[in-house]
């Protein structure tokens, strides 16, 4: 079982206690056992996961944050400035982008399935963004 969690020390380490201190009383001693065992995978993955947490990581991590955070108002700033359908439109097509992106920069496998349907997006794109 893979979990991945995105979370700052102090709401790990809350995240940790709770989990480990955490008796569920449900009344149904199959439902409790399996709550207790979700909990106790849960602590064993946030244990791991901070015992692997390097520097790079966190660099990489707090990039993460600020780039979304820029994305965020960027896209709240051309909301107030332009048309909402617009930039909707513009905002769907970052999904080919982000597939462009991970083929030149990644180096991932680009499947034709996958060319299909950014095709399939940028055509959908075209359409709804023809004005009659």
């Amino acid at each position: 079982m893979l979990i991945e969690l995105d979370l700052n020390i102090n709401n790990t380490e809350a995240l940790l206690h709770h989990c480990l201190d955490f008796q569920p009383r449900s009344g149904d001693p199959r439902e409790d056992s399996r709550l207790a065992d979700a909990l106790e995978a849960l602590a064993s993955a946030i244990k791991d996961s901070m015992d692997n947490i390097t520097s790079r990581n966190l660099t990489w991590l707090g990039l993460s944050g600020v780039t979304t955070a820029l994305s965020w108002i960027f896209y709240y700033k051309a909301l107030k400035a332009g048309d909402v359908a617009t930039v909707a439109l513009i905002d769907k097509g970052s999904v080919v982008v982000a597939m462009l992106l991970a083929g030149l920069v990644l180096r991932e496998i680009i499947t034709l399935r996958m060319i299909a349907g950014a095709g399939l997006i940028v055509a959908g794109l075209l359409v709804i963004a023809k004005k009659p």
